[in-house]
This record gives C-alpha cells, structure tokens and sequence, in this order.
C-alpha cells in the first residue's frame, strides 16, 4: 500500500502528531479563523460545561483539519474510582481482578470552516452530517464515531453550529502504521478491509442523501433519505426520497438535469441524452439489478483506523468521515480497495485512479495482498470492483448527483462518454461526436431546429430503446435525437 495524503478538504480527525500543528496553524490563517491560542479556552470551557467535570481534568490539543471543518481534540481524564465498603471487606477478591492504567475519554469538536450563504446553510449542513453518523452508527455493527453533543444554532460559545463526536483509537492506514505492519498483519488486515463495503451496503433505501429527519427515528425504522439538490435552482427544497429502482432514477435524474439546462438555457444537454444511453447500456447488461445501498462515499486508507492486536492481527478500529455517504445503486458501494496492492511506485496522479484495480501487482506482498480480497470479496463484489463498466457507473452516477455547471464536471462527464464508446461502440451512446467546441459541434447538425426540438422530443423515446451488444450504430439523423427519457 503507498502511503497517500488526505485531500484538502477531507478532515484528519482521528490522527496528531506534532507536525500537524504547523498544518492546523496554517490552514486557521487561511481561513481567517480565531487561532488556537483563544479557542482552546472555549473548547475547554464547553467541555467542562457539558461533560460536567472540572477544567482541571480537560486537555485541549489541536489536530488538523480541512477544508471544511476545523477540528479540535479534547481529552477528559477519568474520575478516581471511589472505595466501597466492599472493596475493605474482600482484599482478595479486588487483588485478582487485574489493574487497569488510569485512562481517559478521548473526543473531537468540528466547528465549520468554510463560509456558508447564511446560518440557515451552515445548521443545515452540520444537521446532516449529524444525521448520517446517528443513521449509520445505530445500524451497522462498524466502529463509527458516536455523536457526543451537537448544536445546530449560533446562540453558542463558538457563536456557529458544532458537534462533538467521540475520538476512535487507531491511526489511518494513510500513514507509516501500515508498512510497520508484518505480513501476517497485512493479510488480517486486508481481510477486515474487504468486509467493510459489503457490511455498510448491507442498509437499504431509496436514493439520495440521509435525510436529517433520521434524529427523530427509531434506528430499528427504515432509513430515510431526501432528493439530491439541483445546483443554483433558487428556493429549492429537498422532498422525501422514494425512488429505490436504479434504472428509473438515473433516467429521471437525466431528464431532470436536461430540463433544468434548458431552464436555464445552459450547453449541457448533450451530455445527459449520453448518459440516457448509457444508463440504458448498463440496464442491459445487467449492472442496475439488485437494490440501493448505503455508501459510504469515500472509503479509502484515509478513513479507516486500525491498531495492532498481536503478532499475527491487526483489526479496523474505525471508519470516519461519513460526511458524503448516500443512498445509492449498488455499484457505487463496491469500488475495489486497490490500495492495498498498489505499487510503492505508483505515480501521484494515478494512485485514485480506478483502472489501477485491474493492473496486475508484480511484488510478491501485493499479490498476497490482491489474492486476500479475491479470496474474501463476494462474486458481486468483484464483478463490481474489476468491471470497467461499473468504474464508469460510477464515475457517472457522480456527476448525475451534483451535475455538470462547472468545467470540471464538464469535462469529466465527456471523458466518461469517450471512454464508454471506445469500450462499447455499438452501444452509440455518443450524441455529440466530437465534443470539442460548440462551433465544430454546429457544423455536425444539418439542421438548426433539431436543437430546438430537444425539449420536445425528449419525453418521446422509451425504454424500448433500450441498446444491446447486437444493436447496431444508428445513422446520422438518428443521431440528433434526443433519448433523455423515463
């Protein structure tokens, strides 16, 4: 495994180390912050004041944090146990239960970093991410920070919502923990790894984000999620979300996107007549079965824990930073953890990226390591981890969740379209054929009014169209057909 550092905006709550200080010093300037030295005292006091214990016993140390949320540790000592009469009366008993070393309860306090429209944004944004550890940390039987204390309100010492959730022992497999690691150590490691994602999908739904109202339910209830947003769309309010059929909601998502571009006369619905097809495509061949998932979002190195039991164990002591986890098709929930046999070499630029699972390992560790999770991963799991249609899905499903009004995601939208016609031509998915300026684009429509005709089209074609392996490619005036459809 490389080691691999935690992008900007991801928080490295469970981990410090001196070094990290300089880090969180740094980032408190560039946000603008009030800096450790003054809000270490309102960390302290806050925590006397709810933990109901004296300032005495309360250490205040600074981790670093992220883009999103500056994080803070706070350890409580634990209260001498008081002597019972008991204890006076049977010396011998007490003597052979065997003496624990005084310990102390450890928690992180995660104040919101970044600037947020109004307070309303930032409650409601701090109420999900509450929301989803009190979800999954009630159903899944997963080491998942437990949410101490939350305040949704500014009426508060940091004068801005906050959580304090608890501190999980073990460190990230992003750091050195992992090569310290000897081999028999790395096997049962990897084998806990290889659970995870089957363990956390194992919660059904229907798609789209957990819905904060999830505080007000018995965890014994089924999970509740709301619709993905719709970027820009002023006054937009998340609905309950009921769709739970995969191939239903990516085209109703296709459509939904296209008829918001339209509304809004933006270039985009090129993209979404594609990944109509695509969706279909995968309908196809199988890829859309089965139910919707609790993902995680980002399971990687960086968000999981682990310590050493022995000589031959090391066990996953936590899973943390669930900020993005959705309800989703299960393909997104089985990405391969191809970090585990990734090469020591691996360029930068390649360590994340998902065609690394199927290139096969050359060191005698990494295949051991990559043989582990083929030995332990289910047949679904694999079919999802090494399909390079499912890396696609995924890729895809991405976009469909936050759409495509940057040039980033624009870009990467097209590259997922390129991609999956140089892996299935017959499947034709390509509305636009060159995708490289809206002149040139022009130019490969005979005529104009076909754009003009896209709103109208658009609810016509049905699932009848559905493409195959044996479908042929259609001809040039199919092609300026609109397919984004229900």
């Amino acid at each position: 495994m490389q080691d691999q550092d935690k992008p900007k905006d991801i928080d490295d709550e469970q981990h410090h180390d001196v070094a990290d200080d300089a880090v969180s010093e740094t980032n408190t300037m560039i946000y603008g912050q009030e800096p450790f030295e003054t809000i270490q005292h309102k960390v302290a006091a806050l925590a006397a004041k709810l933990f109901r214990r004296d300032l005495r016993d309360i250490t205040v140390y600074e981790m670093k944090g992220g883009s999103y949320n500056r994080v803070i540790g706070v350890s409580i000592a634990q209260k001498p146990k008081r002597f019972t009469l008991a204890w006076f009366l049977f010396p011998c008993l007490s003597a052979r239960k065997k003496k624990k070393a005084a310990q102390s309860e450890s928690y992180v306090v995660r104040v919101p970093r970044m600037e947020y429209n109004n307070d309303e944004s930032m409650a409601q944004a701090m109420e999900r991410e509450v929301s989803i550890l009190k979800a999954a940390g009630s159903r899944l039987p997963l080491p998942i920070p437990k949410v101490a204390s939350y305040d949704l309100t500014t009426a508060n010492i940091f004068e801005c919502p906050y959580m304090i959730q608890t501190h999980l022992p073990g460190r990230t497999l992003a750091t050195n923990f992992w090569n310290n690691l000897n081999m028999e150590q790395k096997k049962h490691l990897a084998k806990e790894i290889t659970a995870l994602a089957p363990t956390i999908a194992s919660v059904e739904g229907s798609i789209g984000d957990i819905s904060s109202q999830n505080l007000n339910k018995p965890p014994t209830s089924p999970i509740l999620t709301q619709t993905f947003y719709i970027t820009s769309r002023e006054g937009f309010k998340p609905e309950p979300a009921l769709n739970d059929d995969p191939f239903d909601y990516m085209l109703g998502r296709c459509k939904q996107w296209s008829e918001y571009h339209n509304s809004e006369d933006a270039p985009f619905d090129d993209i979404w007549i594609s990944f109509a097809r695509i969706t279909k495509a995968l309908e196809a061949r199988g890829f859309l079965e089965g139910p919707c998932v609790l993902v995680h979002g980002d399971l990687k190195c960086y968000n999981i824990l682990a310590e050493v039991c022995s000589d031959t164990e090391a066990v996953v002591t936590g899973v943390i930073d669930w900020d993005t986890a959705i309800i989703a098709p299960e393909f997104m929930a089985y990405r391969a953890p191809f970090s585990l046999w990734t090469p020591e070499d691996m360029p930068s630029a390649k360590e994340d990226d998902e065609s690394v699972a199927n290139v096969e390992p050359t060191t005698e560790e990494d295949k051991i390591l990559k043989q582990v999770f083929l030995d332990n991963a289910s047949e679904k799991y694999k079919f999802f981890a090494f399909a390079p249609e499912a890396m696609l899905a995924r890729r895809m499903f991405y976009i469909m969740q936050k759409g495509a009004n940057s040039p980033w995601y624009n870009d990467e939208a097209i590259s997922v379209v390129k991609a999956w016609d140089k892996l299935h031509p017959e499947d034709n998915v390509r509305f636009r054929y060159d995708w490289q300026s809206d002149s040139e684009a022009e130019s490969d429509s005979d005529d104009e009014s076909t754009k003009d005709d896209k709103t109208t089209d658009v609810d016509q074609s049905t699932k009848d169209d559905e493409p195959s392996k044996d479908t042929e490619p259609t001809t040039d005036a199919e092609e300026d057909e609109p397919t984004v459809t229900e």
